[in-house]
Formats: structure tokens, sequence, C-alpha cells
């Protein structure tokens, strides 16, 4: 009976707050029991930890920092591993900067000044820059060289490669931008969209332009069914006594298709955040987030259950 009464009360909770229930039955038998409490916190796990050895590879007109960075395990002090980070203030975005003024580049000796074409909205055009003093970006390049060996640790030490991406603020603009088309792929494919009901485009945007990203809205009531369509490569839900049905991409929806499973055939009413979209006269019902909706949520609650599974076609 004891069990049953504790999954009902767990049954009326949120995500977060199961969250906070097992942090806090975590810990109440870590002091019980010979079993250490390990908690990652906000990417900041309290097992590991970190010791940097800087070395200094620096010439008269160049400041280079080398950073190899040991990763411990603070309960048995075991040695998880090692990896290497570098920068130099001869990299692009150190090396050179934008002058103050005309005058200053003017008074620049030539081979510390350059002209450099740059990427602008309608066409390139060319850029003014002057040589940044390397001591000015010393404290910079030490910091960006641990911080390149923490990267590594994360990913190879701790194998977490399939969870964080390459570190994009390291590339410069024309490199992050091709790793960008890279990753969105030759195709960007458009919102899952279905049909619920056909109206006017005008009468349903009221007169307001095809590309402008609609509002979201909110439709709150008992999930009747959540489910994956025969062949297609979306997600799509249903509430109980209404009509339209909500969708949205499995690539990067199945998160929120679990969350909404878990309202399946309960009596837990759902409030569902989605946008409404009219193309060729249908209207499309576009699912970018879920909440449970028997009480009020708290804001920060709110704000960290929805999911966007990307921008609507």
């Amino acid at each position: 009976m004891a069990d049953i009464l504790t999954l009902k009360k767990f049954a009326s909770l949120s995500p977060f707050e199961i969250k906070d229930e097992l942090i806090k039955l975590a810990k109440d038998t870590s002091r019980t029991r010979q079993a250490a409490f390990l908690n990652a916190g906000r990417g900041n796990p309290n097992w590991i930890a970190t010791e940097p050895r800087v070395e200094d590879l620096s010439t008269a007109d160049e400041v280079r920092y080398r950073a190899t960075v040991r990763a411990t395990y603070q309960q048995t002090g075991e040695i998880l591993g090692e990896m290497v980070g570098e920068c130099s203030s001869s990299e692009e975005k150190y090396r050179w900067r934008r002058p103050v003024c005309d005058e200053e580049f003017d008074e620049t000796p030539a081979d510390l000044r350059r002209e450099k074409w740059a990427k602008g909205q309608s066409k390139p055009y060319k850029q003014k820059q002057i040589r940044t003093s390397p001591a000015d970006v010393a404290n910079t390049v030490l910091k960006m060289a641990v911080k390149r060996g923490l990267i590594a640790v994360a990913l190879s030490v701790l194998s977490a490669s399939d969870i964080f991406a390459q570190d994009l603020e390291d590339l410069s603009p024309e490199l992050r931008d091709a790793v960008g088309a890279e990753g969105r792929g030759k195709a960007e494919k458009s919102e899952p969209q279905r049909r619920s009901t056909t109206r006017s485009t005008s009468a349903r945007n009221g007169g307001r332009p095809k590309e402008q990203q609609p509002a979201p809205a909110d439709a709150v009531g008992l999930v009747e069914r959540a489910w994956q369509p025969d062949g297609k490569t979306y997600y799509a839900v249903k509430l109980r006594d209404d009509e339209r049905i909500f969708t949205f991409w499995t690539k990067d929806g199945e998160p929120l298709y679990r969350d909404l499973k878990g309202f399946e055939g309960t009596e837990h009413r759902a409030r569902l955040t989605y946008r409404e979209v009219v193309k060729d006269g249908r209207t499309y019902y576009n699912l970018v987030g879920v909440a449970i909706a028997d009480a009020a949520a708290s804001p920060a609650a709110e704000a960290s259950t929805d999911r966007v599974p990307g921008e609507e076609g």
C-alpha cells in the first residue's frame, strides 16, 4: 500500500519536482550507507577535480601557452586522464583588431597594419586592422589554453563527445559559418505540418505577412493520444474534446514525446504551447512545448519545460 501511495505522490509532480525528490533521497541514503552522492549539477560534477599544468612557449613577438589538464576522481584520487589545450596571440582573432580611427591606422607602421576582406550583408568589403600587442591579450590567451584543455577532458576523458559539439567560438567567423552550414545539411527541412481545418489565409493571419513568425498560444486539456504516424518523421498529439492535431519533428522531439506519453490516458491536464501556421489555405499547429496544467506552474518551471524542436516551415 505504501508503494502505491508513493507512486501516486510522484504522479502528481512535475519532472523538476521529481528530480528534487530523487536528489533528496540520494542524499539521505548517502548519510546511512558507504555510498557517495555524485551530483553533476549544471555541468560541474562534484566527483571530478581538474588540475592544469601550464607550459610557456612565448617568444619575443608572440604569447603562447600549452595547458595539460589532468582529471582526478575525487573519491579515490585515481587519475582518469590528461588532455592538452593550446592558445597563441598569433591566432587571427587575437592578432588583429580594428583601429580606433583612420588616423590611428595611418600612423601605424606598414608592417603592423592591413586591410582584410570581410563578408558583408549585401557584398564583401575591406576592413582596416592593426596588430594587437601580445601583452594586451596574454591573460586571455592563458585562460583560453586552460579552457581548451578542460573541453578536451570533457569530450575525451569523460566520453562526452556525443553530448557536446565542437567549441565554435574558437573558430573564425568564416569557419564558424561553414561548420554551421554543414551541420544544417544541404537542404533545411521545414516543420512537419498536419491539416486540421481549412480557412482563409488572410482571415487567419489578419493581414500579417506570411514570413512573420506567429506568436505562441496555449491549449489545455487531457491528452487523448500521442503517436507517430506510420512512415512519417514527426510525432502527433491530440487533446480530448479538441479536433486539432499538434505535430513536431521526431529528430529533436523524443523528450517532448516521452512527456506527452506520460500524460496519455491519465487525468492530468497538459498545457501545449504551439504556433498556428497558415500555408496554402491550410491551418497547421506546430507544437513547441508542454507543461503540466493541474496547478499554476512557476515561471522557472515553465521556461525549463518548453522544448523547441525547430522553426516552423
